[in-house]
């Protein structure tokens, strides 16, 4: 686990910037799935702003697994 995020994989959650930990790609993929599973509750319990915010997350993140 990181020091720095404590395991949430974002130096800054309000503004969604990923921790440095997050450049290994395994770190990458368990947090685009923590995502996923976030995503999905929020659906859920309708809460609909917090799935499109935790969307956008999801999609920077598989656009910085996918390029590299």
């Amino acid at each position: 686990m990181c020091d720095d995020c404590g395991g949430t994989g974002m130096w800054d959650v309000l503004s969604s910037v990923p921790c440095s930990c997050m450049d290994n790609k395994v770190n990458i993929a368990i947090l685009i799935k923590k995502i996923i599973e976030f995503k999905k509750k929020a659906i859920e319990e309708n809460r609909l702003w917090d799935a499109t915010e935790l969307l956008a997350i999801e999609k920077k993140l598989k656009n910085k697994l996918k390029n590299g």
